[in-house]
């Protein structure tokens, strides 16, 4: 599942930020989606960052999510 948000068609460069998985940790991506990130939003669109795709990947993979910032 993707939640994508506000996209824009002249993309110079994209972020990719990873979350690792860490033992028996659960990532709650409620929390992220309605708190965490929301809160970091000012400082992404102050490097022009203005799109945003946050994808949850295989539960075999290493990492828990995949955030792309562009």
């Amino acid at each position: 599942m993707a939640h994508e948000f506000k996209m824009k068609s002249d993309i110079e460069v994209v972020v990719t930020v990873l979350y690792p998985k860490k033992g028996m940790s659960n990532f709650d991506m409620n929390y992220y989606l309605k708190h965490y990130f929301p809160s970091t939003e000012a400082a992404q669109n102050a490097l022009g960052m203005s799109s945003c795709m946050i994808c949850n990947v295989e539960e075999k993979a290493e990492y828990a999510v995949n955030v792309l910032l562009f």
